[in-house]
């Protein structure tokens, strides 16, 4: 039998511009008059604030309805699998993955929309690992993918720099278990790890030892899927989401950069970890050290975040909250049409 076809779920994402204001000056003749906005009544205030939340209700309900379309095709993957003793995708295993992450956020998730549902767009921004994957824009996906790359970036350059300094990090690296690897490394080093390979950075260093062990298991398993993957050998029109996802667990860049130049950032990790005889741990675990940066810097994107974060907390909130309201109503034009 054939392998079940993995559906992706991704809201389109919509492009949220805001129109400049004119400089009000009344010596010139030549600017067009301003505006003045109409005073809505309270009426009117309540009417629009209900249909907010409505539709904020409406979008973070379809995402919940899309995890549970995900754990029915998940339950036939499975079964698939079982029947014919065959291998997963890897566009599968990232399906199964995903959705594993999303049940166990699903229980905080409903309890904060059927109380608190305000709390949402404030999530997005300060705590977006703590929503479901269907329940965050491909937008702010975008958004929180940047303001991580900065991070990312500034530990792998640290990293470079401290196995010039650190002779335990220094190869010749040799064959053993991983947390025997991995113990020589200094603490400053546990923690611009886990940072690059976006793990929680929680706890001390054993526990961040314990953290990046088992997601070299992972890489391992991933790897020999993903050299074969439809992803990299034949992306589709929806692939740079997926690719980026790819090289943010392998600690490679994802923003600021073209599909193609993340596909060749992960061919070169292929090339180094998809070899007749493994790799010892504590090389693996420094790859991102090793692989050539394509794209462009993210100190491109530092003024961006800057102005971003610049903003008051109720101008990010508002400005998510529209984000939502708006995709909602397209949905919804989109199932009328």
């Amino acid at each position: 039998m054939r392998a079940v076809p993995v559906r992706s779920w991704a809201p389109q994402q919509w492009i949220h511009t805001t129109v400049p204001r004119l400089d009000a000056d009344p010596s010139s003749h030549n600017k067009p008059p301003t505006e003045t906005k109409k005073k809505l009544s309270l009426r009117e205030r309540a009417r629009n604030m209900w249909s907010t939340v409505k539709y904020l209700f409406r979008f973070y309900l379809n995402g919940v309805k899309q995890i549970w379309r995900n754990r029915d095709l998940v339950k036939q993957i499975k079964a698939n699998v079982a029947e014919t003793g065959r291998d997963l995708t890897y566009e599968e295993a990232t399906l199964l993955r995903t959705h594993s992450a999303d049940m166990l956020k699903l229980p905080l998730f409903l309890l904060i929309l059927v109380t608190i549902e305000e709390l949402l767009p404030l999530m997005v921004i300060y705590t977006p690992f703590l929503l479901p994957s269907t329940c965050i824009l491909p937008s702010q996906r975008l958004k929180i993918r940047k303001r991580f790359e900065l991070k990312r970036e500034e530990c792998v350059n640290a990293l470079r720099d401290m196995i010039q300094n650190v002779p335990s990090m220094q190869p010749p690296y040799e064959e053993q278990a991983a947390s025997a690897t991995l113990a020589p490394l200094p603490k400053e080093a546990l923690q611009k790890l886990v940072v690059t390979y976006n793990l929680s950075a929680w706890g001390g260093s054993a526990l961040r030892t314990r953290r990046l062990v088992r997601h070299l298991t992972h890489l391992r398993t991933a790897d020999m899927r993903l050299a074969t993957s439809k992803l990299l050998n034949d992306p589709g029109d929806d692939a740079a989401e997926f690719l980026a996802d790819a090289c943010t667990e392998r600690g490679l860049r994802a923003a600021n950069i073209s599909v193609e130049e993340m596909i060749m950032s992960l061919r070169a990790w292929l090339e180094l970890t998809q070899v007749e005889t493994a790799i010892p741990d504590m090389e693996l675990v420094l790859l991102p050290t090793r692989i050539k940066e394509l794209g462009h810097s993210e100190a491109e994107l530092a003024n961006e975040i800057r102005n971003e974060e610049e903003k008051s907390v109720a101008e990010q909130t508002s400005t998510v909250v529209q984000e939502l309201v708006e995709q909602e109503k397209r949905n919804e034009g989109e199932k009328k049409s």
